[in-house]
C-alpha cells in the first residue's frame, strides 16, 4: 500500500521497532521503516492469500507490544485493501472480530476495542487522500464500520467523535464531505445486514443529528437536509421531516386542526404517521405555540383554551395519538421535555397532564406507567422534579380510579 502511514518515517507511529535484548553484550538491532513496513505487506498478502485466522493471530501476537501496536495491523489490511483487485472486505471484517475475541492464555485481546479505534482513526486521518487514486475508499470504510458496530467492537459514540475531528488536518474530513459519505454507508450496511429500525436505532446513538456531519457545500439550499436524505435513501432516519414545517408554521398560524391533520393525511405517509416520532413532533409544535412561555405570572389552574375549545388542538392530539399507549406513553415525555426546557414553571406540567386526562387523550394507565418507568429516556430530563411537580394529582388519579372500581 502506498502513501504515509505508520510504517513510514513521516506518518503516525513512526517510532522503530527494537528486538529485544538477547545478550547484554550485543547491540540493539533496530529496525527501520522500510522493514515494519515490509513485514506488514507480508503479513496482508499471506492472509489475504490463505485467510489463515490462527497463523494471523499468532504473527500480531509477535508485534503486540508497546513500540508496535495492533492499530498499525488495523491500518495496513485497510489501506492495503484499497490496492487489491477483488479485494475480499468480508475477510478482513473476520480477521478484525477474531483478533478482538478473547484469546486463550491472554489477559486481553490481540485487538483491544481502544487499538481498533487508534487504526480506524489513522486510516480516516488519510482517507481523502486515498480516495483520489481509489474513490470507493469511503463506502468501503463506511461499510466496514458498520459491521464492526453491528458485531460490538465499536462504540457509535466514539465513532462519530472520530468523524467529527478526522482528517490530515483536525475536521478535514468533514470540510470535504467525506465523513457524511463514511456515516451513510455505515449507516447502509447496518440496514442491510440487520434492517432499518436497527439503522435508526444506531443513528439515534451516534449522539449527533446528521447535519452535524455535513460539509458546508451541502447544507446549501432551503430543503438540504430533505434532498440529502432522499438522495441516499435515508428518509427512514427523519420521517415527519416534510410535515415538521408545516406543523410548526400552521398551529403558529391558528389552523383549524381539522384542516392540520388532513394535510398531514394528504401529504405524509401511514407508516411516518404511525410512529411515536411523529405524535412527539405534533406535541412539540402544539406546545411551544399554546403555551404562553416565559410569563412566569400565568395561572395555571385554568384550562389551555388552544387544547380544549371545541376547534382546538386537542382533537389533533387524538388523531395522531390514534389510542396507542405506547405513543401516548412518549407524549408524555415529550411534555416532560418542554417544561424541562422552561425550567418547569410551577403548575404547567399539572395542567398539561390534568387537560389531557380531561380530554381522553392520555389514559389513567399510561400516567402511571410515566411515574412508574426507570428508563433513561424517561429520566434524562428533570424526571425528579416533574414527579415532584405532578404526585399530589397522580395520587388524586390513583385513589380516583381505585374509588370507582370499588363501586
Amino acid at each position: 500500500a502506498g502513501g504515509r502511514g505508520p510504517g513510514s518515517s513521516e506518518g503516525p507511529g513512526a517510532a522503530p521497532v527494537k528486538e529485544e535484548k538477547k545478550d547484554d553484550k550485543k547491540a540493539k538491532v533496530v529496525m527501520s521503516p522500510e522493514d515494519i513496513r515490509g513485514k506488514l505487506n507480508l503479513f496482508a498478502t499471506y492472509y489475504y492469500d490463505d485467510k489463515l485466522l490462527k497463523e494471523a493471530s499468532a504473527t500480531v501476537e509477535e508485534w503486540n507490544n508497546p513500540e508496535f501496536g495492533a492499530e498499525m495491523v488495523v491500518w495496513l489490511v485497510i489501506t492495503d485493501g484499497f490496492e487489491r483487485k477483488g479485494m475480499d472486505w468480508s475477510a478482513l471484517l473476520k480477521l478484525l472480530v477474531h483478533l478482538g475475541n478473547s484469546q486463550e492464555g491472554r489477559d486481553k485481546p490481540l485487538l483491544p476495542p481502544e487499538q481498533l479505534m487508534k487504526g480506524l482513526r489513522l486510516v480516516l486521518d488519510q482517507l481523502g487522500e486515498a480516495a483520489c487514486d481509489f474513490p470507493l475508499g469511503n463506502k468501503c470504510v463506511g461499510q466496514l464500520i458498520g459491521e464492526l458496530v453491528l458485531s460490538g467492537r465499536c462504540a457509535v459514540g466514539e465513532v462519530a467523535e472520530m468523524l467529527l475531528v478526522a482528517g490530515e488536518e483536525e475536521g478535514l474530513l468533514l470540510e470535504d464531505g467525506f465523513s457524511a459519505e463514511v456515516l451513510v454507508h455505515m449507516l447502509k450496511a447496518v440496514e442491510t445486514t440487520a434492517s432499518s429500525a436497527k439503522m435508526v436505532e444506531i443513528y439515534r446513538s451516534l449522539g449527533k443529528d446528521l447535519e452535524a456531519f455535513m460539509a458546508p457545500h451541502d447544507k446549501e439550499g432551503e430543503d438540504y437536509l430533505q434532498d440529502f436524505l432522499k438522495k441516499n435513501k435515508l428518509t427512514v432516519l427523519y420521517p415527519t421531516l416534510p410535515a415538521d414545517k408545516y406543523v410548526l408554521t400552521s398551529v403558529s398560524s391558528q389552523v383549524p386542526a381539522e384542516e392540520v391533520y388532513k394535510w398531514l393525511e394528504d401529504n405524509v405517509e401511514e407508516s411516518a404517521r404511525n410512529t411515536p416520532e411523529f405524535a412527539r413532533m405534533v406535541v412539540r409544535h402544539v406546545l411551544n405555540s399554546i403555551v404562553p412561555l416565559p410569563e412566569s405570572t400565568t395561572d395555571w389552574s385554568k384550562e389551555l383554551a388552544g387544547l380544549s375549545c371545541k376547534s382546538g388542538y386537542g382533537e389533533l392530539f387524538k388523531k395522531v395519538i390514534r389510542g396507542r399507549k405506547d405513543i401516548q406513553l412518549e407524549c408524555l415525555f415529550e411534555m416532560q421535555l418542554f417544561v424541562h426546557k422552561h425550567n418547569h414553571p410551577k403548575g404547567l406540567l399539572t395542567r398539561l397532564f390534568v387537560d389531557t386526562f380531561n380530554l381522553d387523550i392520555i389514559s389513567e394507565e399510561v400516567f402511571q406507567t410515566w411515574r412508574d418507568d426507570t428508563s433513561e429516556e424517561g429520566h434524562k430530563f428533570g424526571k425528579v422534579k416533574a414527579i415532584f411537580e405532578v404526585n399530589k394529582w397522580l395520587e388524586w388519579l390513583a385513589s380516583a380510579e381505585s374509588g370507582e372500581e370499588s363501586d
